[in-house]
Formats: structure tokens, sequence, C-alpha cells
């Protein structure tokens, strides 16, 4: 009898500590499951379950919607994307079904399956930087009508992604969908924010009529000849316009003057990649400036700025200053016709 009494206490205890550990502790602090559910490396926060790691070897991929009863919210940061040594190595995933619980997809969450050719979700609302960057068979992504947020280079190097939806999408990051095949964007009323590049070396920004690519007040790109460039007034942000990169086309050409209207207020990196003589006159509008002056990469001058004109005490001097860019201050500056 002392013996049962004994293994009934044990078995009540070892009990009662997988229950703190599922459904108490998660409250004090996020808990890591040491070993696999499923198929996957978890983490259990209070109300929600986090995957860390897929160490499953399904080609169609279903994910759970629940672990011990908590909801899957989150595909962790690399939790598809696997290496060795700091080399990617290939999981021969097709697709993956996400299930209706899932709001956030984790920065590199799928980076680097060249298998990988169809993603569907319902409920996602943010996917992480690098998130499917460089699924060259990637073809079908819908992630459903919640998505708000799509974060730097997500989508970039997918050359079999021809189409997206960007039906309430508020934010796009730097480089979002560049070196893609998109040649159909649709939707895109809901943009709020919109990083630099977003579409760069597209199919679809390239197609664009006109010399300059406006996507809602921001200048992604200047596809001119003229090497003095008045951009328009409306213009809010230059976001890698006059970026110098691709080999593959000749936009933009060797710009020396670029006139700034007052409307803008803010410059990205990149705008001026590899350009390497221009004039750029800033009025004191602009209040953010992000040139990488002086920096080189294979070769190339991440800036490429020749002089800054701008007026006493404007940002822009004083970026000038702090920067070692080349300037000259003037009281005002006459525009010319174009």
């Amino acid at each position: 009898m002392k013996k049962i009494v004994i293994i009934t206490i044990f078995c009540i205890t070892i009990i009662t500590i997988i229950l703190f550990t599922v459904f108490g502790l998660p409250y004090i602090k996020p808990v890591k499951i040491p070993f696999a559910l499923k198929g996957y490396e978890i983490t259990l926060e209070d109300d929600y379950v986090i995957l860390n790691k897929y160490v499953g070897n399904d080609k169609n991929v279903v994910i759970p919607e629940r672990f011990l009863t908590k909801p899957v919210k989150v595909l962790g940061d690399r939790c598809f994307y696997n290496s060795l040594n700091g080399t990617p190595w290939e999981k021969e995933i097709e697709s993956v079904e996400i299930p209706d619980s899932v709001e956030i997809i984790g920065d590199r969450c799928f980076a680097f399956i060249s298998s990988l050719k169809s993603v569907t979700a319902t409920n996602v609302i943010s996917v992480g930087e690098h998130a499917f960057y460089e699924n060259r068979a990637l073809e079908n992504v819908s992630l459903g009508s919640g998505l708000t947020i799509i974060k730097t280079k997500a989508f970039s190097a997918n050359p079999h992604l021809v189409s997206f939806d960007f039906s309430n999408v508020k934010e796009i990051g730097d480089e979002a969908f560049a070196y893609s095949g998109l040649t159909n964007v649709t939707n895109m009323q809901s943009i709020e924010k919109i990083g630099a590049r977003v579409f760069a070396e597209t199919p679809w920004i390239y197609a664009q009529k006109g010399d300059f690519v406006i996507i809602y007040g921001s200048l992604q790109l200047y596809k001119g000849e003229e090497q003095i460039v008045v951009i328009p007034d409306g213009v809010k942000s230059i976001d890698g316009a006059f970026c110098q990169y691709s080999s593959e086309y000749k936009y933009p050409v060797d710009v020396q003057e670029i006139y700034i209207p007052d409307s803008v207020e803010s410059i990205s990196s990149y705008s001026f990649f590899s350009q390497d003589n221009v004039t750029i006159y800033i009025p004191d509008s602009v209040t953010s400036i992000e040139i990488s002056y002086g920096r080189k990469w294979e070769g190339y001058d991440l800036s490429g700025i020749g002089t800054i004109v701008t007026t006493a005490g404007s940002y822009a001097e004083q970026y000038a200053k702090e920067n070692g860019i080349p300037y000259e201050i003037v009281d005002s500056w006459e525009v010319p016709d174009t």
C-alpha cells in the first residue's frame, strides 16, 4: 500500500509540474519546450504558441492550428530556414498551408527554400524581413485580406512570383519585391508607408509609363534620359529613384543635376547609388537624409554625390557637414524648364 501511495504522489507531482509548465509558467515567462512536438520545436507564451523550427520532412506542409490547447500565432524567425555551418541547405518543401490562428511570419522564415511553390494563409498580419527571400520556384502566395505589413526584402529574388494583391497592405519595406518576376500588381490604395526600391528590377516597374514612377508620393524610379532632372512637385520622398545598379537596364542615365521640389521631406539610402558627379538641389523641406557618402561596395560608390546645393540652416547643410559631403550654400536657385 505504501508503495502505491508513493507512486501516486510521484505521478501527481509529475502531472502538476507538466500542467504548471504548460499553463502556469508561460504567464511568468516564455517556455521553450526542449523536445519536438508534431515536427516542431516550440515556445509557449501565456496564451499562444511560437513555432521556432520545423524538423519534419513533409513536402506539403500543413501547419497545426494548436499545440497543447494553445493557438499557433507566430511562425518564428528562420522556422523553415535551415543552415549547416552558416550555409543554407535544402528542405524539399513544395507547399505550405498556414492555419487561421497564425498572424505573424518571422524574419527569414521560409528563406532559401528553392522547391517552395505555394503558400496559403487566411489571417496573416505581418511578414518579416527576408521571410520568403530567394524562393526561386515560388509562384502562388495568398496570405489573406488582413495582411498590413510587409517588411524589408520579404519577397525579394523570387523570379516566378508574377502577381501580388496588396489589398489592405499599409506598409512595405525596402526592396520587398525587388528582383522578383512581378508583372501584375493590384489594389495598392491602402498603402501609407513605402520603402526604397520596393519593386526594383521587376518587369512591372519597367512597364510603367512616363519618366517618373511615383507610388503614393514615393519616387521609386527615374526612367528618363535627361541629364538635368526636375522632380515633379507633389513627390514626398525619394526612394532609390536614381540608383544605378543593374547592368540589364539603362535607367537611369548618368544625371548631372537634380532639382528637388519643396514637397519632398525625405531621401532614402541608395537613391543616388553610383551617380558619380551629380549635383543635387535640396530645399529646407527635406528633414531626413540617408545618403551613405564615401562608402564603397564592390567598386560602386554608394552615394555618387558630387555636391549638395542648399540654403543656410537647412537639414541638408547639417547633413553635408556631418558626413563630409561637398556642399554649397545659396539664397535660392532657379529651376530650369523641362
